[in-house]
């Protein structure tokens, strides 16, 4: 998943896909408490993964990046901030995780349980994505780059799966 971000919320909602009982996501991608970056993943069991960084999102349009390698673990989320992988630290390692499951229910941005609570996002989001492929650093790198210089692009030199290739136009530096 990944958005660009501006405004000086705490605790909000950047996208989510959140069904019954509440506070129960499939998964919800936010702005921790502390300005920093989190990603939760909620299977149907109740079982719960989860990681979040440090580093803060400062107010300033930033480009903000989560992903997951389908490990069934915490171990397995990265989260990047303009392009860099950022520090981050276990929030949620409960049961035994089994991977998205509820299907039905719609992504909301920016807004928790139909909006008008704290978690509704006091700022801006822009060019929301969510992709079923997770991407690499490299890939992430060079899609920041692209999007906030564009202009002033560089090829990317890195190996690009043929399903991260879809919709993608990659040059190889080399």
């Amino acid at each position: 998943m990944s958005a660009w971000i501006s405004g000086d919320s705490a605790s909000a909602v950047i996208c989510t896909k959140n069904w019954s009982p509440p506070f129960s996501d499939e998964f919800e991608f936010y702005i921790r408490s502390s300005g920093g970056v989190g990603l939760t993943l909620d299977d149907s069991g109740g079982d719960t993964i989860g990681k979040g960084t440090v580093a803060t999102a400062t107010g300033a349009w930033q480009h903000v990046m989560a992903t997951y390698d389908g490990s069934m673990s915490s171990g397995g989320i990265n989260i990047y901030i303009d392009g860099v992988q950022q520090a981050a630290t276990v929030l949620l390692d409960a049961g035994v995780y089994n991977g998205l499951s509820d299907t039905t229910t719609p992504v909301t941005i920016g807004v928790r349980d139909g909006g008008g609570n704290s978690y509704d996002v006091n700022g801006s989001i822009d060019e929301v994505r969510i992709s079923s492929v997770e991407r690499t650093a490299c890939w992430i790198g060079a899609s920041y780059n692209n999007q906030a210089w564009p202009d002033k692009a560089e090829p990317c030199s890195c190996n690009i799966a043929a399903s991260d290739a879809v919709n993608t136009l990659v040059t190889d530096a080399t």
